[in-house]
Parts: C-alpha cells; sequence; structure tokens
C-alpha cells in the first residue's frame, strides 16, 4: 500500500507541474502576441524611415527648368512680347464694330442748329442701330512698328532659351560642389578612421616598450582634429544638399543621393581660333545683341514713317427710327480720311534721334560683346588645360603621400622610426586628399565654364557612379 501510495503520489507531483508548466507556456505566449499587438498599434506614431531621392545632374536640370524662378519669368515675359504683337498687329487689321443706341430727347432747340424758323420740338424717341468698320489703308509707321514687335517677340524667346542655359550652369556648379562635398566628406572620414588605427597602433607600441607617452598624445592630437575636420566635412556637405534642392526647385528637406560622380573625363577640345568661331555661332547673347539691332532698325523706320500721310477708311451700315420695332430706315455712310502731321513741335525729330542712339548703343554692345566671348571662350580653354594638369599632379601627390605614410608605419612599427614622421606622413596625406578633391572641382567647373561660353552647357554631362 505505501508503494502504490507513493508512486501515486509522484504521478499527481508530476501531472502538477506538466499543468504549471503548461500553463506558463501558455501566460508567455499570450504576452507575447498581446505585446506585439500592442506595438503593431502604435506604430503609425512612430517617424517613419526616411526616403532618399536618387539624382543625376540630368533630373536635376530638368526639375530646376520647371521649378526655377529664373526660368519662369523668362517664360511670362515671352508670353507678354506675344500679347504685344498682337496688339501692334490690330493696328493694321479691320475693326469691326455693332453700336446699338437708344435715347429718349425731352427738349430740343432746332434755332441753335440753325434751323430760325422752327422752335423746340420733343419729346421724340431716337434708336440708331449700326455694324462700323475701321480699316487702315495706309501706315508705314504701323508696318514697322509690327515688324519691331516680332523681333521683340523673338529676342523674348532667345532670352528664355539663355535663361535656361544660365539655369543650367548654376544646376552643373550646384550639383559638382555637392559632389566636391560628398568626396570631402569621405575624405575626412578616411583621415579619421587612419588617426584611430594609428592611435590604436601607438598605444600597442606603447604597451610593448617601443613607444612613449607623448607619442601615444601626439596620436590622440591628431585623432581629435580628424574628428572635427570629419563634423565640418559633414555640416558642409548638408549644406550643399540644402542649396543644391533650393537650385533645383526640391523641398530643402529632401534627402538626397547623387547617382553621378567627379570623375576626370579628358575634354578633347580644338584650336582656340576654331573654338571661338563655334562659339560665335552658337552664344546665346549674341544672337539677342544682333535681334536688338534689327528691333532698334525697324524703331529707327517707325520714328522716320511718322512724317508720312496715314489713309484710312471708315464706314457704317444699319437701321434708324424712333424705336426698334418702330418705323426703321436704311442709315449708312462712308469716307476716307488722311492724315499728315504739319507741325509737330519737334516730337517726330526727338523720336528719330531717340531711335538712331538706341540702334548705335545696340551695335556697340555686340561689337563689344564679340570680344567678350572671344575672351570668355580663351580664358575657359586656358583654365580646361592647367586645371587637367592639376588633377594628373594632385592624383601623383596622393599616391606618394600613401606610400610615404606606409612606409614611416613600417619603421615605427619595427622600432626604427619616431612616430612624429608617422603623424607628418598623415597630415601630408590628409592635405593630400582634400587637394585632389579641389583640383577635380576645380577643372569640372572648368568644363562647365567652356561649356557655357561655347553657348552649349546643355550637353555637359558627368559620368555616373560605378563606371
Amino acid at each position: 500500500m505505501n508503494f502504490t501510495y507513493s508512486i501515486k503520489n509522484k504521478i499527481n507531483l508530476r501531472k502538477g507541474i506538466f499543468i504549471r508548466f503548461v500553463f506558463l507556456i501558455l501566460f508567455f505566449f499570450s504576452s507575447t502576441v498581446f505585446a506585439s499587438t500592442d506595438v503593431s498599434e502604435h506604430t503609425g506614431n512612430l517617424p517613419s524611415v526616411e526616403q532618399y531621392t536618387y539624382l543625376n545632374l540630368s533630373d536635376a536640370t530638368g526639375l530646376a527648368l520647371k521649378n526655377n524662378l529664373t526660368t519662369l519669368l523668362a517664360n511670362a515675359k515671352t508670353e507678354e512680347a506675344k500679347g504685344k504683337v498682337f496688339q501692334s498687329a490690330s493696328y493694321l487689321l479691320p475693326h469691326v464694330l455693332l453700336d446699338l443706341q437708344q435715347s429718349r430727347v425731352f427738349k430740343e432747340n432746332l434755332v441753335e442748329m440753325g434751323f430760325s424758323s422752327f422752335g423746340m420740338i420733343g419729346p421724340y424717341n431716337s434708336f440708331d442701330g449700326r455694324i462700323q468698320l475701321v480699316q487702315q489703308i495706309f501706315d508705314l509707321s504701323a508696318i514697322e512698328r509690327f515688324r519691331a514687335e516680332k523681333v521683340n517677340s523673338k529676342i523674348a524667346q532667345l532670352d528664355e532659351e539663355l535663361a535656361a542655359k544660365q539655369v543650367r550652369a548654376a544646376v552643373s556648379l550646384a550639383y559638382l560642389n555637392a559632389l566636391r562635398a560628398e568626396e570631402d566628406s569621405d575624405a575626412a572620414k578616411a583621415d579619421l578612421d587612419l588617426a584611430r588605427q594609428l592611435l590604436k597602433l601607438g598605444r600597442h607600441q606603447n604597451v610593448a616598450g617601443l613607444a612613449t607617452s607623448i607619442d601615444v598624445a601626439r596620436f590622440e592630437t591628431r585623432e581629435a582634429e580628424a574628428e572635427a575636420r570629419s563634423l565640418q566635412a559633414t555640416m558642409d556637405l548638408r549644406r550643399s544638399y540644402i542649396e543644391l534642392n533650393r537650385v533645383i526647385g526640391l523641398p530643402l528637406t529632401t534627402r538626397l543621393k547623387l547617382t553621378d560622380t567627379m570623375d576626370f573625363v579628358l575634354e578633347h577640345v580644338f584650336s582656340a581660333a576654331e573654338e571661338v568661331g563655334f562659339a560665335n555661332k552658337n552664344r546665346t547673347e549674341l544672337k539677342i545683341s544682333g535681334e536688338r539691332i534689327q528691333h532698334d532698325e525697324f524703331k529707327l523706320k517707325e520714328a522716320k514713317s511718322g512724317r508720312l500721310p496715314t489713309v484710312g477708311l471708315m464706314g457704317d451700315y444699319g437701321l434708324g427710327g424712333d424705336s426698334p420695332n418702330g418705323s426703321l430706315r436704311n442709315v449708312g455712310e462712308v469716307g476716307v480720311a488722311l492724315k499728315m502731321p504739319i507741325f509737330d513741335g519737334g516730337m517726330i525729330k526727338g523720336e528719330i534721334q531717340e531711335a538712331e542712339s538706341n540702334k548705335r548703343q545696340s551695335q556697340l554692345i555686340f561689337n563689344d560683346l564679340g570680344k567678350q566671348v572671344d575672351e570668355d571662350v580663351r580664358l575657359a580653354l586656358q583654365s580646361l588645360v592647367i586645371s587637367a594638369k592639376q588633377v594628373r599632379a594632385a592624383k601623383k601627390v596622393l599616391a606618394l603621400a600613401n606610400r610615404e605614410l606606409e612606409m614611416s608605419k613600417d619603421l615605427f612599427l619595427a622600432g626604427i622610426g619616431d612616430n612624429i614622421e608617422v603623424i607628418d606622413a598623415q597630415t601630408a596625406l590628409a592635405r593630400a586628399r582634400q587637394q585632389y578633391v579641389a583640383m577635380l572641382f576645380q577643372y569640372n567647373s572648368a568644363r562647365v565654364n567652356l561649356y557655357s561660353a561655347l553657348g552649349n552647357i546643355e550637353t555637359f554631362t558627368l559620368s555616373k557612379k560605378g563606371k
């Protein structure tokens, strides 16, 4: 009996432990479910992960052309110029007007009209409905004004084209500035990683008895300087992103990922004379200046035509009576008007002098602009050639600085060299990295200036990352 009882007790004890274990598992599972449900209910209040906007130079330019104030204003000016063309053309086209009049005359004194045999008449009703036609038959001044406004409309279109080119150049430089900030930030981070590695090396050498405490202090100082520079580079990078967003019209909080790179791409250029000839044909500024001369020529002809007579045709036809429903009769008239100034107090002479002066000024500006284009192209070519050589030199300096650092590290590890040599090599490497990035930026900026000087900034491109 005692044996059987002890077995039953053991079985009951195990059953109790099993039941408690099952309840414990169920409780844990239910808590987990409720906890996950509670988290899922509140995830909507958590900030979502910020999305990056991947942007290449072409997309950035397209956005800027749609959003930039310069291009928007230029487009509005083009529409304004088209409206002025319609206004000037209206003087040469027929004007047709419907004129309806209904009046009530209470008293009319015919004596004051020359009818002395009659006295006062009235009251009476008067209705007159006519279609009027006015057409200028000959007005040379209006013709020249219309021609001038057509040229002015073309100038506005060229101004819009020039604004687009200026925006493209601004976007290219802003994009390059952001790429430079990225390269500077990467270089600063590389310098910081190197400083930390050297600090670790210095501490290891100090423990091994191959370096002193002052050696470690030098490495610690260099690490602090590298960290400060890395923080400054990060701030400059964020500022460059904000400036790029502002230029292209994106929200300033947009996080960008630039997909183009600031690599060295050798430009094939022709002789200075050939490039200047190409620029003279393509620079929008020269086209605008040439059109302004033509515009001022038409304005001068318009001013001189003010001394010529103008001939116009006027006529109307309609119905007249006492009311629209009364006894109506056909009425109408036709006439020709000739106008010619005899004395205007010197107005036309003054307009001619003003127009002649404007034309001379436009010609002077055109001649000077041609010299400016020549200068722009030659300076841009020279800057491109020099900056290309600087990039090659900076790349060579960077390679040598890396080699110098490796050699000084090896000597320091062997206990032969001083850590001052390592610090100097580290500083030289950091300076070489900065210089190489600066030369790449300067070279690509020179490319932008050359494309702008030649008048084909729309063909400027950068290499894609990963290529």
